[in-house]
């Protein structure tokens, strides 16, 4: 009986040691996992304040336009665009037949600024030319009316 108790006593000493190392192995893993989640998103930070296919405010569009040169896109109708439009900005329709085609034209490797009225239009404009292999696209959040409702300089 004794050595049953002795036997019994050593495997749960054994098991709660065991345990324990496997605690502090899982907690280890989850803190280097914590550590390579917290470099990841501090990277992601850092060196892509803004992403390029995505939606942008028209602030920090505008200090993209200033500080990355690049091709401004109206993808508008003409009409719209007669009652105005951002600074040295190229009009590609983008209801036209021939939008891709037109668009296929553009310089791929440099950034592309474009908007419409509100967003939508350009938006559908940025995955096109995502598909079609351009390196960098921004989209106006908000469109043609958000700039102008902030002020910034349009040309007629």
């Amino acid at each position: 009986m004794n050595k049953l108790f002795s036997i019994c006593i050593m495997v749960a000493i054994l098991a709660a040691c065991g345990s324990k190392k496997n605690n502090e192995t899982a907690n280890n893993t989850q803190d280097s996992n914590k550590t390579t989640t917290n470099n990841e998103a501090n990277t992601k930070q850092s060196s892509t304040k803004v992403v390029a296919f995505t939606n942008i405010k028209p602030e920090a569009f505008k200090q993209l336009m200033g500080t990355k040169a690049g091709i401004v896109l109206d993808v508008r109708t003409q009409a719209e665009v007669d009652k105005g439009k951002l600074p040295k900005a190229t009009n590609i329709d983008f209801y036209k037949p021939d939008f891709d085609d037109q668009v296929a034209k553009l310089d791929k490797s440099r950034p592309v600024y474009v908007y419409c009225a509100v967003g939508g239009r350009s938006g559908k404009a940025m995955k096109k030319m995502k598909a079609a292999g351009f390196k960098e696209v921004y989209n106006l959040d908000g469109g043609f009316g958000a700039w102008k409702q902030l002020g910034y300089t349009i040309e007629k």
